[in-house]
């Protein structure tokens, strides 16, 4: 059974969870334009408050980024994921059978949906632990896409 994975790129035996990139990118950029819209205001003058207001917009955007660097990988044959949160962190490896339930998380705002996310959580060494996949936007119908394919993939595990 060879499908076409939307989600996740496949490296060998390894199945990688693709990344927000244009989610992201938008995101980034907007909160840069906010933060340089801030500095190049004209009312009031350039200050060391308006500087630090400013500079939170930006750090804000660098975390966006460095949150692109974090990778979860699903190995079948092993029957293990990998979860590294950021480029610099420790990877924290977790058996198949340290997985419990997929979280879907929505927040409302006024009664309008705003944002939906999907996580696996883990229970290890007595510990309950939850790794984000996605997170959307207003739209919600992508987050049963992301479930349906993880489990489609643990499966693996059992046909190998």
């Amino acid at each position: 059974m060879n499908t076409q994975l939307k989600y996740y790129k496949q490296e060998g035996n390894v199945y990688v969870l693709r990344q927000q990139l244009l989610w992201s990118g938008c995101l980034t950029v907007f909160v840069v334009a906010l933060g340089t819209a801030i500095l190049v205001s004209k009312q009031p003058p350039l200050s060391l408050g308006k500087i630090l207001f400013a500079s939170v917009f930006f750090v804000f955007a660098l975390m966006i980024l460095y949150r692109l660097t974090a990778r979860v990988c699903i190995n079948p044959r092993a029957r293990t994921i990998s979860v590294q949160t950021g480029a610099k962190l420790k990877t924290t490896v977790y058996g198949f059978e340290d997985f419990q339930k997929f979280n879907v998380n929505y927040t409302r705002i006024n009664g309008i949906r705003t944002n939906t996310s999907v996580s696996m959580t883990f229970l290890k060494d007595g510990k309950e632990n939850n790794v984000r996949l996605r997170q959307y936007f207003v739209v919600t119908s992508p987050i049963q896409k992301v479930i349906d394919e993880t489990e489609s993939i643990l499966k693996k595990a059992v046909e190998v």
